[in-house]
C-alpha cells in the first residue's frame, strides 16, 4: 500500500465524516481494500487513471474520462497507478435524499451504474465543474450553501446523462423490454395506483412474474419501485410548492392524510410537516433543484 499520497487518510476519514459534502483531489497512487461508507454516495471522476477498482466484488477497470459511483452500503477497493488525477465528492444520503431529489440516488435504488465511461464533451463539463468545486473548498473563505449547490449541479450533469444512456438503444438491447415498460408505466400512473397487479395487468404478466423480473434487473421488488416513484413526487411536493399537505396525500391517490403521513414517516424518518419545515428553516430556498 502506497503512503505517498494523502488519498489513504482520506479514505479512513470517510469513517467518520460528518459533513454533507466533501471534496477530495486525487492525484496519484494509492490503494485501499474493502472500504465501506454506510451513509454516504461517492463519486469518483477520473480525468486520467490508470489501475482497478472493485466495487461489491465486481472489478472495473479504471481509465481516463470515467465516472465511478458507490452507493451507501457498497464495499470498494482499488489499486490506482501514480498516473491518476481526479475528483472525489462525497454527499450524504440525508442530503441528497431531501434536496436533490433524483430518483436514481435513493436508498431503495440500486446502483446500476458504478462505473460509466464519458464523452468527451461530459468529461469537459464535469471536469470544470469540480474546479469549481474545487476553488471554492480550498479558497480561505468557504460558502457552505455554495459548495452544496456545486455539488448538487455535478450530480445533476451524471444524473442526467445516465438518464440520456439508459434511453440509448445500445443500453436497451442489455435489459429486459418489460422492465423498461414497468418504469414507464409506473412514472405515468404513479398517482392513479400503487398496487402491482395494476401494472402487471398493463404488461400481460402476472404480479408475480413482474416481482421476479423487478428483482432480477433492479434488485427491488416491483413495489418498491412504485413507493420509490411516489417518495420522489410527494418530496418534490414538500419541498417545491406551497401545495397543503391534505391535498398532496390526496392528489398521490393516498386516501386520507394519515396514511399518507405513516408512508413518508416509513419512508424517510420524517412526517410530512417536519419534512417540510426542515427546508424553511434552511437559509436558501431549494424550490428550483428539486425539479
Amino acid at each position: 500500500m502506497s503512503e505517498n499520497v494523502g488519498i489513504i487518510k482520506d479514505l479512513k476519514y470517510e469513517a467518520n465524516l460528518t459533513d454533507d459534502v466533501i471534496y477530495i483531489p486525487l492525484v496519484g497512487e494509492s490503494s485501499i481494500k474493502d472500504f465501506k461508507s454506510p451513509d454516504f454516495f461517492v463519486f469518483i471522476f477520473f480525468e486520467k487513471a490508470k489501475g482497478t477498482h472493485t466495487i461489491d466484488s465486481e472489478k472495473y477497470e479504471e481509465k481516463d474520462n470515467q465516472i465511478h459511483i458507490s452507493f451507501p452500503g457498497q464495499v470498494h477497493s482499488w489499486d490506482t497507478n501514480q498516473c491518476t488525477r481526479g475528483h472525489k465528492l462525497i454527499v450524504s444520503k440525508k442530503y441528497i435524499e431531501i434536496f436533490s431529489a433524483k430518483k436514481r440516488f435513493t436508498s431503495t435504488q440500486v446502483n446500476y451504474f458504478p462505473v460509466v465511461d464519458l464523452p468527451l464533451d461530459i468529461s469537459e463539463k464535469l471536469t470544470l465543474e469540480f474546479e469549481f468545486l474545487k476553488n471554492e473548498y480550498q479558497s480561505n473563505i468557504q460558502f457552505s450553501e455554495i459548495l452544496k449547490l456545486r455539488a448538487l449541479i455535478i450530480i445533476t450533469i451524471i444524473d442526467d446523462f445516465l438518464n440520456q444512456f439508459e434511453r440509448s438503444s445500445e443500453y436497451k438491447r442489455k435489459n429486459n423490454p418489460t422492465i423498461g415498460k414497468f418504469i414507464e408505466y409506473v412514472d405515468a400512473n404513479f398517482a392513479e395506483s400503487r398496487a402491482v397487479a395494476f401494472y402487471a395487468e398493463k404488461l400481460a404478466v402476472t404480479s408475480n412474474y413482474l416481482n421476479i423480473l423487478s428483482r432480477k434487473n433492479l434488485g427491488i421488488t416491483a413495489k418498491d419501485v412504485i413507493n420509490t416513484r411516489i417518495v420522489i413526487e410527494a418530496k418534490r411536493l414538500l419541498l417545491g410548492s406551497n401545495v397543503p399537505i391534505k391535498q398532496i396525500a390526496y392528489d398521490l391517490g393516498f386516501q386520507n392524510p394519515g396514511s399518507f403521513s405513516v408512508f413518508i414517516l416509513k419512508k424517510t424518518g420524517f412526517y410530512p410537516k417536519c419534512y417540510r419545515e426542515m427546508v424553511s428553516e434552511n437559509p436558501f430556498s431549494f424550490t428550483n433543484l428539486i425539479n
